[in-house]
């Protein structure tokens, strides 16, 4: 009792002890609460991860099929540039076989316009000699003396093997700058003869020769004329 007279009890309130529960109770809140939101981060960091790792996955899917896909366009590309150069090949040398062609077959008119135009001539120059030589014209089979002049002055050898044209070396030149690829183009050689005349030439082959020189056609022409008479 003596301490109540001194002061020393102090009066005791239930509300007291239930604040300070209250501020215990507060204390254990906000722990808690910074370990929630801790954990919450963590669980929101794996998230995070997973997605940005579902990403890469995706970007990697993707580059991978753009890398097929850029591969396989190459691969097309390439086998249509490839078809499209053939063809523009194929048409090149389509082109190219057709000017050798109407080359080939301008020359092979040539020839023939020749073969009757120097075989005319001839025939015409053959009667005349022969007139200012016998003193008459010489009657005779025309178309026959024309047709035997041109098979004198021109033959084809069809089954000929090891050809040859002798002619004067004065041509060589000419007939190289002009003919040389065309007769290599049929298996002919060239030679060179002193003896051949200028305007002339020979044919040689394993099946005979063709003398298509001046002298030999004269001769050709007095043969004819001593069997027409």
């Amino acid at each position: 009792m003596k301490d109540i007279y001194d002061n020393k009890w102090k009066q005791w309130c239930p509300e007291e002890l239930n604040i300070l529960n209250d501020c215990t109770n507060n204390s254990d809140c906000k722990k808690n609460n910074n370990i929630f939101i801790l954990h919450k981060k963590k669980i929101d960091q794996i998230e995070l991860n997973k997605n940005i790792f579902q990403e890469k996955k995706i970007l990697k899917a993707m580059k991978k099929q753009f890398q097929e896909g850029l591969k396989e366009g190459e691969i097309i590309g390439f086998e249509k540039g490839k078809k499209a150069g053939i063809q523009n090949l194929v048409q090149l040398e389509q082109k190219k076989y057709s000017k050798i062609e109407k080359i080939f077959l301008n020359f092979q008119q040539s020839l023939d316009q020749l073969d009757s135009t120097f075989a005319d001539f001839l025939l015409e120059l053959s009667l005349v000699v022969f007139k200012e030589i016998i003193g008459i014209t010489p009657i005779s089979n025309r178309d026959f003396l024309l047709n035997t002049i041109k098979k004198v002055i021109f033959h084809e050898f069809t089954n000929a093997l090891h050809k040859k044209i002798i002619l004067h070396p004065k041509n060589k030149v000419l007939i190289e700058e002009k003919y040389n690829s065309l007769i290599k183009l049929y298996n002919w050689n060239i030679e060179y003869d002193m003896s051949i005349d200028v305007e002339g030439c020979k044919a040689v082959t394993n099946l005979g020769c063709k003398d298509k020189t001046l002298s030999s056609l004269w001769k050709e022409l007095y043969r004819i004329a001593q069997f027409e008479e």
